[in-house]
């Protein structure tokens, strides 16, 4: 199972760079261009196949830009490693707009370990500098259903108080403000 940690800095309209500490990083999202695509196209020819998908409203109505956190592998950014979960222990969350109960297994509480929390603390208060409005989404995931929950605001040190107790789950967007 692969994790991911994206965090949206809110109305953010420039890239920023932000310090690398021992154990993560931040890396842009980049929008892929047309040029991109032609790029692409010629290097794989009629093989290249790019997968139709429906529009993710929520998501694409974020202004601001998105960050993936982890460690560097060769260019890539991988939470795999810093964050863990514990599949047999889903977290109580109040959704009752949520029909089926298997989805309810995919909140599984965000274990950040010991030696890397106060390096995610130092990346997320950067972050959240940077914010025109100081406030930040972040959303750490694995491969799971449709369903969306937001939770907040919360403020940063709350927010890392709960990280540290296991009570943020996976799979929902979690708004932080200073």
């Amino acid at each position: 199972m692969s994790f991911s940690l994206d965090v949206l800095v809110l109305y953010q309209e420039e890239i920023q760079e932000y310090t690398t500490t021992n154990s993560f990083r931040a890396k842009a999202y980049h929008e892929s261009t047309k040029k991109d695509f032609e790029e692409l196209y010629e290097e794989y020819g009629e093989k290249l196949i790019i997968p139709e998908s429906e529009p993710d409203y929520f998501y694409d109505s974020m202004k601001g830009k998105w960050y993936t956190l982890g460690k560097n592998d060769d260019g890539l950014v991988w939470a795999l490693g810093l964050i863990d979960t514990d599949f047999n222990k889903p977290l109580s969350i109040s959704a009752p707009w949520i029909d089926d109960e298997d989805d309810f297994e995919a909140f599984t509480p965000v274990r950040v370990k010991k030696e890397f929390q106060e390096d995610l603390f130092i990346l997320l208060s950067e972050m959240l500098d940077t914010s025109p409005n100081k406030t930040l989404v972040v959303h750490p995931r694995y491969q799971s259903g449709d369903v969306k929950i937001v939770q907040g605001p919360i403020p940063l040190e709350k927010y890392f108080e709960l990280l540290r107790e296991e009570k943020i789950p996976f799979n929902v967007y979690s708004i932080i403000q200073k």
